[in-house]
């Protein structure tokens, strides 16, 4: 059974109508995102935004990271 088959029979099968309408508004929300907008994880989606910040504030942002996240606080 695919994972299409599997929702309908779900929802087919519920007689809760609030989860009805949470899935619903699931999917409008879901329909309405941007068109173009990549898939998680896409690598081609990531490469897209290449070249879209300065080096300068691309260091920044390292920089950033390396002082908030690459410290280890406490005992290990």
């Amino acid at each position: 059974m695919t994972i299409r088959e599997q929702i309908i029979k779900e929802v087919a099968t519920t007689e809760d109508a609030q989860l009805l309408h949470e899935v619903l508004e699931f999917l409008h929300q879901h329909n309405r995102r941007e068109p173009d907008r990549p898939r998680r994880g896409s690598y081609e989606a990531f490469m897209r935004y290449r070249g879209t910040i300065t080096e300068e504030e691309g260091q920044e942002m390292t920089d950033i990271i390396n002082r908030e996240f690459n410290n280890i606080e406490g005992e290990w």
